[in-house]
């Protein structure tokens, strides 16, 4: 993993687990930039197939957060690699001043379900914050 990639923090390494946290700015192209950084973060831990599947519902959380959020919000994405699981996390901003946001989450659709249809689990919390996770 390069560490030059402004937020990227490796949080652990030890043995065979790894973990890493990263924010993103939700302004711009975001789900393309995550889906970019986690292939780089994890290309030398899982075989392509497992790393297209994790970089596809990434990128589909990370898109449904993107249309969700106010202006200037960003979201954290936390990896966590060990025994040959990959378990990834997305922890939107606040969304407590948005009814509509939250009750989008309840209803899950398009992104939410093919994530729920391709990972080995994955849930949320409704917090706040919120937080999608899947394992893959």
């Amino acid at each position: 993993m390069s560490g030059d990639e402004p937020g990227q923090q490796m949080l652990a390494a030890t043995g065979e687990k790894c973990e890493w946290r990263r924010d993103f700015s939700l302004a711009g192209d975001t789900p393309s930039t995550t889906r970019r950084w986690l292939r780089s973060s994890l290309s030398e831990y899982l075989i392509r197939e497992r790393l297209d599947t994790a970089v596809l519902l990434v990128e589909e959380i990370v898109g449904s957060s993107s249309r969700r959020a106010l202006a200037n919000q960003s979201i954290t994405v936390l990896l966590a690699f060990e025994a040959d699981l990959l378990r990834v996390e997305v922890i939107e901003p606040e969304q407590a001043e948005r009814p509509a946001a939250v009750a989008e989450i309840r209803r899950p659709t398009g992104g939410l379900m093919i994530v729920a249809r391709n990972a080995r689990d994955s849930g949320m919390t409704l917090g706040p914050p919120v937080r999608v996770w899947f394992e893959v």
